[in-house]
Order: C-alpha cells, then sequence, then structure tokens
C-alpha cells in the first residue's frame, strides 16, 4: 500500500500486489488491486501480462480455482466488473487459455469441430508414449450483430471494443465487392454486390484467442457463413428514427443524401429481405449503452 500510495501515477503496484493475491487464492483482494491499477491507467495488455505470467506459475489445483472464481463472476454478473472493461477481457482471455466453457457450448462446439491432430503427450506407466488429440475446434464463442444501413451496428462494435470485447467492424474489415453467389470481385458499387471474405469470416471464428467475438456489420452474402456463429443479434430501429439518423449522415455517406439509396433503405425497412430472418431482435432505438447491456446480457446467458 506504500509503494502505491507514494507515486499516485504508477499503475505498477497494482497489478503487482494484484497478482500476488490472485496468486495466493485471495481472489477478492487480486479483484480490487486490478481494479486499482486500471484507475492508474493499466491497460488490457499490461494486466494480461500479470495474468500470463499467474497461469504459468500455479498448479492443476490453484489454477482450477482461479478459473472457477472468474466463471462465477461471469455467472453473477461479475459484480460490477463492467465498469471496468480491461478486467473483462483479461477474465475472458484467462478462461480461454484455461479451456474453460460451458458444458453446453462445449458440446455445440464438439458437434462443429473440425479434423484432429494427433501428438505425443506424457509417456505412460508402461514406458510407451500417450498419443493425446488435440481437436481443431472453432472459436470459443461469435455472435453476429447485423440490421439495416442506420441502425447502429457501427456503435455498437465500438461500444462493445470500448468495453474490452473483441468487436470487428466487418463492413471495414471484411468486406469488398462481389457477387454474393460465388464470391468473385465485380466493379462497381451495387448495394447487392456488399459481401464480406468468406475465407477470413471462418479464419476469425476457428481463432481461439478471445473468448467471445462479436461480428458487427452488414453483408449481401451472410448465408454463406450464418452457420458458423453461436447466435445472431438482428439491430432494429422504427422508421421515423432509421430516417433521423440518415439525415445526420453526410451526403457522401451510403444512405446519406442519394435519394436512390435512401428509398432503397426504405423499402428494405419494409421487406426485411436483407438481413437474416432468424436472428434475435434488439430494440437499437434505445441509446447504445443499453443496446449493448442487452446483446451481452443475451449472449452470457447462451453459455
Amino acid at each position: 500500500m506504500e509503494a502505491h500510495n507514494f507515486d499516485a501515477r504508477s499503475f505498477h503496484p497494482g497489478t503487482l500486489v494484484g497478482a500476488i493475491h490472485l496468486e495466493t487464492g485471495d481472489f477478492a483482494l487480486g479483484d480490487k488491486w486490478c481494479a486499482m491499477a486500471v484507475q492508474r491507467g493499466a491497460t488490457l495488455d499490461a494486466l494480461d501480462s500479470e495474468v500470463r505470467a499467474i497461469l504459468r506459475r500455479l498448479n492443476d489445483v490453484r489454477r482450477s480455482k482461479l478459473a472457477d472464481h472468474y466463471s462465477r463472476r461471469i455467472r453473477f454478473g461479475m459484480h460490477g466488473w463492467r465498469a471496468v472493461p480491461a478486467l473483462v477481457a483479461v477474465r475472458n482471455r484467462f478462461l480461454m487459455r484455461c479451456g474453460r466453457g460451458s458444458r453446453r457450448h462445449s458440446r455445440r462446439r464438439r458437434r462443429r469441430q473440425g479434423p484432429t491432430l494427433q501428438g505425443v503427450g506424457s509417456i505412460g506407466a508402461d514406458g510407451n508414449p500417450v498419443r493425446k488429440i488435440y481437436h481443431l475446434a472453432m472459436g470459443i464463442r461469435n455472435y453476429l450483430i447485423e440490421g439495416l444501413s442506420g441502425t447502429g451496428k457501427t456503435s455498437v462494435c465500438n461500444e462493445l471494443q470500448r468495453r474490452g470485447y473483441h468487436g470487428i467492424h466487418g463492413d471495414r474489415d471484411l468486406a469488398y465487392r462481389g457477387d454474393p453467389e460465388t464470391g468473385e470481385p465485380t466493379d462497381g458499387f451495387a448495394h447487392e454486390h456488399h459481401i464480406w471474405h468468406v475465407d477470413k469470416v471462418k479464419a476469425l471464428v476457428a481463432n481461439q484467442d478471445e473468448a467471445v467475438t462479436f461480428f458487427c456489420g452488414g453483408s449481401r452474402n451472410f448465408a454463406k457463413f450464418i452457420d458458423l456463429f453461436d447466435g445472431v443479434f438482428i439491430l432494429e430501429v422504427d422508421l421515423d428514427t432509421l430516417n433521423r439518423r440518415l439525415d445526420e449522415r453526410p451526403d457522401s455517406e451510403w444512405g446519406g443524401g442519394k435519394p436512390m439509396e435512401r428509398e432503397l433503405i426504405v423499402r428494405l425497412h419494409q421487406t426485411k429481405e436483407d438481413i437474416p430472418k432468424n436472428g434475435i431482435s434488439i430494440d437499437a432505438t434505445a441509446p447504445v449503452a443499453r443496446v449493448v447491456d442487452e446483446i451481452v446480457r443475451l449472449s452470457e446467458a447462451d453459455r
């Protein structure tokens, strides 16, 4: 505590003392010190580095107890951790490294996992090597957040990232102009040719570096990869709200100033032909913080 009070600008005493308490099993104090470190400016990488070091030092029993502690914080709302996004992300990464997941999700992942790799593990009692099976499993949990232009997909992704979740701006990072059926690149900027790279989506879903990933955006070829996701959320707003949001866009942005684009968006709002049919409807007229609260609540209930 003296070191923490001595230099109010440094977060290092907080991460160090927090790590010591977590390692010795005093989880409540460990969480408290880590939260104090975040208030002093500790980054996700700084906290994650300490947790990785703990994980290397713990024996199986203590590692399991720490994983149980983090799992309980997920189940019971994390006791206010939502206010500290970095701690949420550190917890998610720790559980991923421990291979923790609900039994329900484990069954789902086994059903969809790909081929296996065999490797040599420990030496058995008979002196022969024990062969282990390593499954090339899909990602921990992956969700698609869809919706018409103007429903708030970008804002939701930004808020998820601010809270420490892994959010992907699909319309920036995955999109290109192509044929929705073949994936072949096309010229021009027609709305129906706004598609995502299917191989990139598959690679991100298969990546296990994050406990949960939210893919935010719209594409005309979602049918090619929608089955990879654990759930789909559809952001929905009324027509007046949609028009008001589109009015606030610059003319150069899609739906901002061109009458043909606005007419198309209004028609799609009526027909809903451009979005997945069986997603979970989310009222996106609410403030973005409440919208994200609901998405996170539903995604955690799905564990």
